[in-house]
Parts: C-alpha cells; structure tokens; sequence
C-alpha cells in the first residue's frame, strides 16, 4: 500500500517509522486510523490505532511533576532500559506544556496526576507502545509498577528501569496506613487513590518513582488496542524498603473525564 509515496507496510512500521517524514505520518494517521498487521504477533497482535491525534502527544505524569522544587519538566525521554543506553534508541521530546489537575494543591496528596504534552506526535515502535487507560470501579489484586527510583531507602537510583508486582492492600489497610495529617486532611480517599505493596516481601515503589505508572496487561477484548492499561500513577508513600509497606497510588479511572476533557476520547 502507498500513500503519497510512503510505503505503509509492515516492514515501515518496524524498520521506518522512527525515521519518516512529518508528512508520511500525517498521511499515516489520517488514511489508516487503526490497522492490524499480522506480522506483529509475536508482539501480542498489537494494532497501531491512531484515531486521536491527541493520544500521540501526550504522556501522564503526577501533579507533583508540574509543581517541582527542583524546576519545571522540558524533556521526556522514551524507548529506554538503562540510563547508559545509546542515544539513537532515545526518543526525546519537549515537553511543551504541562496540565495538573485542578484540584492538585501540594503539599496536599489529593488528585496528584497531571498531563504532558509534547512538541511533536510521538512515534511507535516495539519499544514505545500506547497504553490503554482503566475505567471502571474493579481494581486487580496484582499490578505492576515501573520506575527510576531509589533501589531501597537510602539506596541510589537505578541504572536500569525497574519492575515490580504488587498486592492491592484493603481499604482498611489503606486508611490506616494513611490517617487524616497535615497533607491528607481527610485521610486517605478511596475514590481517588489506592493502595499496592506486599505484606511478606520488600516489594514497593520508593522515591524517585513517583510518576510513573501502575499497569497490568490488558484484558485479551483491548489488547487489540494496547498491550497494558494504566490503572495508577504513583503517587507518594512512606519509608520503602521495608517489609510490609505500601505505596499510594493516584487511581486514573477517576480522572478519565477530566483527561478525555482536554485530549478528547483516547483508548
């Protein structure tokens, strides 16, 4: 299949798309809004779907990403393992923008997600894939968080991008781990937030991490959508590193109109 000279086919979109032009893109998105290839099997039937433009610009972050000590966010950074990793397997991108919620008030822990929007629509490959967003009330026992944080309390950062399973603790558990203080004035929200971390093992998120996503794989009906759907973001926690804690995480579900309200519908 070609479109104005750009040939769309399963070896482009491996080989080529990193590397095509803006105008072979904007072809791309506009003619072939989703479209399965069977060659990507081995990367779980995913479809390269592109019918919001909005979803190629646009990374979740935390709130406390867009109100920083330590200055404003410029770049993000995707397609990457090992903070050593060469750079042509980096993809940088400006952040032009950045959109907390509203109602985030730091040092308050309430409604800590916002967005990032980039200068430029970010391109997909078998490293940079979208991810779905969770809707809905049902939580799973086990979901996987990622980061660059701190490898324990008191640890140095990691090198290489970290992966965890986590347990979903009770809303009892949570409200005890996290009472009403001077940054959670009603304590801790079941509507807004969630609880994951283990209770036997030294499993959990730890500084640093904050910001980054809290997924699972999709349910098989959206994989053909998305390998992973985002159910959190993590959000804050106390001293990790210890057996039995537990992390707080910003539960995206409850925040989907408010993205959908300036993205516009994504996956």
């Amino acid at each position: 299949m070609l479109i104005e000279g750009c040939p769309y086919d399963f070896g482009f979109l491996i080989n080529s798309y990193s590397n095509a032009s803006e105008v072979c893109l904007e072809e791309f998105y506009r003619k072939v809004p989703c479209n399965k290839f069977p060659e990507f099997s081995d990367l779980d039937d995913t479809i390269m779907c592109y019918k919001n433009p909005k979803m190629l610009e646009t990374v979740i972050a935390g709130g406390h990403d867009a109100k920083r000590n330590e200055g404003q966010i410029k770049f993000a950074a995707l397609g990457i393992l090992k903070r050593t990793d060469h750079p042509d397997l980096w993809q940088v991108y400006n952040v032009m923008k950045i959109i907390a919620h509203p109602g985030y008030q730091p040092p308050s822990k309430y409604h800590d997600i916002a967005l990032l929007a980039t200068g430029a629509k970010i391109r997909f490959n078998r490293e940079v894939i979208p991810a779905c967003l969770h809707r809905g009330n049902h939580l799973p026992s086990v979901a996987t968080a990622t980061g660059w944080g701190a490898m324990g309390h008191r640890k140095p950062l990691a090198e290489i991008l970290q992966v965890v399973d986590i347990n979903r603790f009770s809303d009892s558990d949570c409200r005890q781990a996290y009472p009403v203080h001077r940054h959670l004035k009603n304590g801790y929200d079941r509507i807004t937030q969630v609880c994951y971390g283990d209770e036997e093992l030294i499993s959990d998120t730890c500084e640093g991490d904050s910001g980054g996503p809290l997924q699972v794989r999709s349910e098989e009906g959206r994989r053909n959508k998305c390998l992973y759907t985002i159910i959190g973001v993590t959000s804050y926690g106390r001293a990790c590193g210890y057996v039995g804690s537990s992390g707080m995480y910003t539960r995206v579900a409850y925040y989907v109109p408010w993205i959908e309200s300036i993205t516009g519908p994504l996956l």
